[in-house]
């Protein structure tokens, strides 16, 4: 958060009216540009320019598109949000800060998801408990105040008041976890909806915060300082030397792509009826195509469309 930047605006050396300024500049230059590509035929594509605050550009849609490669095939994930309480921001102001609550919370709240993760980092291991952050997602809420939305694999994050006392924006009754229509904490089993459901606030909020007034100062100050608007969990090398999220294979769903059903042969009367076939040859067996198919369904796992069924007389 003490970037130059910060000490050149504390300092007085910018002023907000530069900094909401410059950054209708930046939109006037960005928004609406694109550039195209010609090949040897004459053939021309033309592409916008990828940049968040071009409108023109799905920058939510591309941001969901690089997460769903990372999440596609996980069995469970949890989903959670961080809100703020504006009582609690009124008394955190700095004195320093005359420029409204709203956009101060906003300005600094990268560092503060740093450093919730990072204390939440610190006391599960104590725990022992494994490391399953996945991503986050910054989303700015209709009153004005920032969200923040949390990816976890895995079923267990921590309870609401470590969570709460962690983060220390909001009571254990602001952190949220999504819940299904029955009340129950709801698991995703289909990454691809999580991410491109918390993807979408990239565009949705800076749709709002570029053309709406009264979210304008909040947007050029989150440009200004430089703010992210998600982040991923890190990479690393495994012994294999691929580079990974480190995430344990038990956690992933299996993938059967290129797996075929078929119904075997009958050997001395005795015998199943159905089976699964992997690519490598190893195969799994069933009385019935019933429990050869509930078995795909419950493992979970990954593009089950891409079953091939060979051997049936009546089909899947």
């Amino acid at each position: 958060m003490k970037s130059n930047r910060w000490e050149n605006f504390i300092s007085g050396l910018v002023s907000e009216s530069e900094i909401i300024e410059d950054f209708r500049e930046m939109r006037r230059k960005v928004d609406g540009r694109v550039f195209q590509l010609i090949n040897d035929a004459g053939e021309i594509v033309t592409c916008p320019m990828k940049s968040r605050w071009n409108t023109d550009y799905n920058y939510g849609g591309a941001v969901g598109k690089r997460v769903n490669e990372e999440i596609r095939s996980l069995k469970v994930l949890r989903h959670f949000i961080l809100t703020v309480d504006p009582a609690i921001v009124a008394q955190r102001v700095p004195d320093y800060w005359a420029y409204g609550e709203r956009e101060y919370i906003a300005s600094i709240m990268g560092s503060e998801v740093t450093r919730f993760l990072q204390r939440l980092q610190i006391r599960k291991k104590r725990r022992n408990e494994r490391w399953n952050f996945i991503a986050w997602f910054f989303e700015l809420h209709q009153s004005g105040y920032v969200h923040v939305h949390f990816m976890f694999y895995g079923k267990w994050v921590a309870t609401f008041e470590e969570i709460a006392e962690l983060w220390g924006w909001c009571a254990p009754n602001g952190v949220r976890f999504a819940h299904n229509r029955d009340g129950k904490v709801a698991k995703f089993a289909k990454g691809e909806a999580l991410a491109s459901y918390l993807s979408h606030y990239l565009s949705i909020d800076l749709a709002v915060s570029m053309f709406k007034q009264e979210f304008e100062r909040i947007a050029a100050f989150l440009w200004y300082f430089r703010r992210r608007l998600y982040n991923l969990r890190h990479k690393r090398i495994n012994g294999d030397g691929e580079v990974t999220y480190g995430i344990p294979g038990e956690e992933k769903k299996k993938n059967i792509e290129g797996w075929k059903l078929y119904r075997p042969e009958i050997k001395d009367g005795h015998g199943f009826r159905w089976a699964f076939v992997d690519s490598d040859g190893s195969e799994k067996v069933f009385t019935s195509v019933r429990s050869a198919l509930k078995w795909v369904k419950d493992m979970p796992v990954l593009y089950p469309e891409n079953l091939m069924c060979y051997g049936l007389e009546d089909g899947c």
